[in-house]
């Protein structure tokens, strides 16, 4: 409608973007208030939950244009941020903490980083067990185990700057899909013939 009525592109995505991004950052001034009156140590999480609307919202409008329709693509959105940002986080700290799969637990924590909600989940795992990560590995080399151990450094980054690295490249990079789709040059590409 608004593209009707001859907004530009341009301008129509910008105004989106914006106000989705301001949209989320409510209830992530809730969160961050609830940890402070609750008085939660999740030690860097809190620059995770400031850069997630920055990367959640372009990740999901470039995701968007996989699906045909809105119903399919709403349902497995909504799928994905659950399983990726709520049990892979889970399963890759169970395999950090068993001998034989410790070190791809540790590797494939960096697989699935590019999807934001991934990030968050598991930053938010890891400050919170970091300390039993660290007995639990400590415990592990000291019995003969080949495993690497944990810098208990929160912000290093291995760590959750790591994390916060990606979630800004991944902002940046889906901004920027979006205008290339966008600007149709998928399509004009598609046109030249070899």
């Amino acid at each position: 409608m608004q593209m009707t009525s001859g907004v530009s592109l341009p301008a129509y995505w910008i105004s989106n973007l914006m106000a989705d991004i301001t949209k989320t950052y409510f209830p992530i001034i809730v969160i961050l208030l609830l940890t402070l009156i609750f008085d939660l140590k999740y030690d860097g999480v809190w620059v995770l939950l400031i850069l997630y609307p920055i990367a959640i919202v372009p990740f999901t409008y470039v995701t968007s244009f996989l699906f045909t329709g809105d119903t399919v693509a709403q349902i497995m959105t909504l799928f994905i941020h659950f399983a990726m940002g709520g049990i892979m986080p889970i399963v890759i700290f169970v395999l950090q903490n068993i001998p034989s799969t410790a070190d791809l637990g540790d590797s494939m924590r960096w697989w699935f980083t590019p999807i934001p909600t991934f990030c968050v989940g598991e930053g938010i795992i890891f400050s919170s067990t970091v300390t039993l990560l660290n007995i639990s590995r400590t415990g592990l080399i000291a019995a003969g185990f080949d495993v690497q151990p944990v810098d208990t450094n929160v912000y290093a980054l291995t760590n959750l700057t790591g994390n916060y690295l990606i979630m800004i490249s991944t902002g940046i990079f889906c901004t920027l899909l979006l205008g290339i789709i966008e600007a149709d040059i998928f399509q004009t590409c598609s046109k030249f013939t070899i």
